[in-house]
């Protein structure tokens, strides 16, 4: 799944607040989407791409310029190699 979970909506409010006015104003943030090992690598990719735009759209609504959001995806790459846990998530990184 890419949807933004509701359990997720509180740190992700915490981060534009942080982005908007805190100590990560005027900074740009990658967003890294990863996946589990299931599926093909093509399926995967799109499917990281997916999770980190989720995020990015949510952050976008948030208030925080589109511009200073960089959704990417990892696929499978980093994935554990064990089907549990599964490896969903995404990832912020600072752009220097």
């Amino acid at each position: 799944s890419s949807h933004v979970e509701p359990t997720d909506t509180p740190s992700l409010r915490v981060l534009a607040d942080c982005m908007k006015s805190g100590p990560l104003a005027n900074r740009t943030i990658r967003l890294v989407g990863h996946t589990d090992v299931r599926g093909s690598d093509p399926y995967n990719d799109r499917l990281g791409f997916r999770r980190a735009e989720a995020i990015r759209g949510y952050l976008m609504k948030a208030g925080v310029s589109p511009d200073r959001l960089i959704a990417v995806s990892r696929g499978k790459v980093d994935a554990q190699k064990s089907p549990d846990p599964w490896d969903r998530r995404v990832d912020f990184e600072i752009v220097e």
